[in-house]
């Protein structure tokens, strides 16, 4: 038997933020996206920019879409909905729209 490693919870959890931090994608906006979003009341901005920021750790957290839209996701903030695109070999999630469900317009590449 192999004698068991002395690492503590907290140093394990160092190395795992510091691996995360590494690993985060870059988040750039269409000009649709960042346009619907000067128009979205205050208050829901920064509920938003916090959804994206997470989005940033964990960019396959959100819904993946289907049939035309297949390459797609789509992240619910009630009424809100964030689509997005993840380019996994560059580490870029692409912000396509923010809109609420009925003002939704996505154009499938």
């Amino acid at each position: 038997m192999l004698p068991k490693k002395n690492t503590s919870p907290k140093l394990e959890n160092e190395k795992k933020e510091i691996k995360m931090r590494s690993e985060e994608f870059q988040i750039k906006f269409s000009g649709k996206a960042r346009c619907s979003l000067k128009r979205i009341p205050f208050e829901w901005q920064t509920r938003i920019e916090n959804a994206i920021e997470c989005l940033m750790q964990s960019p396959f957290y959100g819904r993946k879409m289907w049939k035309k839209f297949q390459n797609k996701r789509r992240l619910k903030l009630w009424p809100y909905r964030i689509i997005y695109e993840v380019d996994e070999k560059n580490r870029i999630i692409f912000i396509l729209n923010i809109a609420q469900r009925g003002n939704m317009l996505i154009c499938p590449k």
